[in-house]
């Protein structure tokens, strides 16, 4: 199960939106329990305007939209434009289910004689 969730966060990494890296390596293994494992990104909010893109944004009640950016400097603009998508968890999860009986067959070998 490790191995499957190793190789489904390499999918990921390689269809991520790579600018700096950090976002795609921020992709991995969160919490493992005896049945179950959770990946995810830190970035949530990164991965939903990559993912899905977003539309234009505008202030609503200021006169400027301020955030900080990943290196701690304070950013204050006018307005930010719309981002295309950049699907990459979507085309890795449809890679990984096609992946998915090969994994299952190489998991079961290692531990049962399958025929």
């Amino acid at each position: 199960m490790l191995d499957a969730a190793k190789l489904l966060i390499k999918l990921i990494q390689e269809k991520a939106p790579k600018k700096t890296g950090g976002y795609s390596d921020s992709w991995v293994i969160q919490k493992t329990s005896s049945d179950s494992i959770t990946i995810g990104s830190a970035k949530e909010k990164l991965f939903l305007i990559l993912e899905y893109g977003r539309a234009e944004v505008r202030p609503n009640k200021k006169k400027v939209l301020h955030w900080v950016d990943d290196s701690g400097q304070d950013v204050f603009v006018m307005y930010s434009g719309a981002t295309t998508p950049q699907p990459h968890l979507r085309p890795a999860l449809v890679r990984f289910e096609k992946l998915l009986p090969d994994i299952i067959n190489g998991n079961m070998s290692k531990h049962w004689k399958v025929k």
